[in-house]
């Protein structure tokens, strides 16, 4: 799974996963990714600088939209949720 925010934040472009380095790094790995013989696919995540389609056109296999706000979603529901039955006790 290649997330372009955590390879722009090792390279130091922190919050700039469109930068131009991080984006020459990302067409490296999916260059090694798919020239690789042991079956593997590219997966990662759509971001407005490099959308599904274009995604797609590189050959990945797995899209993944903003999940993390989704997890921090499920995770603020849940807290909320459990709140609300100690509080009705």
């Amino acid at each position: 799974m290649l997330g372009p925010t955590d390879l722009s934040s090792s390279i130091g472009c922190l919050h700039d996963p469109g930068h131009e380095e991080v984006m020459k790094l990302l067409y490296t790995a999916e260059k090694a990714i798919l020239s690789a013989s042991c079956g593997t696919y590219l997966s990662g995540f759509a971001m407005p600088h490099n959308p599904p389609t274009e995604m797609h056109k590189h050959c990945y296999h797995m899209i993944s939209g903003a999940v993390d706000v989704a997890i921090f979603r499920d995770a603020v529901i849940a807290d909320v949720k459990a709140n609300k039955d100690v509080v009705k006790r």
